[in-house]
């Protein structure tokens, strides 16, 4: 067999750097997984997101049409607001929606609190609080 200058063949200096590229991939293997984790949970905010932006705008969309009271505006722009919410699996108990009607105009203002998996992750580098993260959104639309 052919030695290298060193006076080791080539097979066994392969089997010396298996070592290394365990250490290796254990090193890297949790650093990737978060990255993922981060993106996913991305994801699933950015849907959240436009889901409550939907609801607001569903729900000040169905209000300007009532002609009815302002009680009756609002409850239809209400219910309208939680219907879509509820259509794409948002947790009620975590979502606050509120209805301003007036001659002119109905608000709708959607609150939901989503709780990120990754915050203590966050946290622990020095970001942020482990508490809810508030997605907010508001339509408002001239009454008919």
């Amino acid at each position: 067999m052919r030695r290298k200058s060193d006076g080791r063949r080539k097979s066994d200096r392969r089997h010396s750097c298996d070592g290394q590229d365990l250490i290796e991939f254990a090193l890297v293997t949790p650093l990737l997984l978060v990255i993922v984790l981060v993106f996913v949970e991305l994801a699933v905010v950015v849907f959240q997101y436009n889901t409550v932006a939907s609801a607001a705008r569903q729900g000040a969309r169905h209000g300007i049409v009532v002609q009815d009271s302002d009680a009756q505006v609002r409850a239809v722009a209400l219910a309208a607001a939680e219907e879509m919410a509820a259509a794409a699996n948002l947790d009620p108990a975590r979502l606050d929606v509120e209805a301003t009607v007036d001659a002119e105009r109905v608000a709708v203002r959607v609150e939901y609190e989503t709780q990120l998996i990754t915050a203590p992750v966050i946290q622990a580098i020095g970001g942020g609080s482990s508490g809810p993260f508030v997605l907010v959104a508001t339509s408002s639309m001239i009454r008919e």
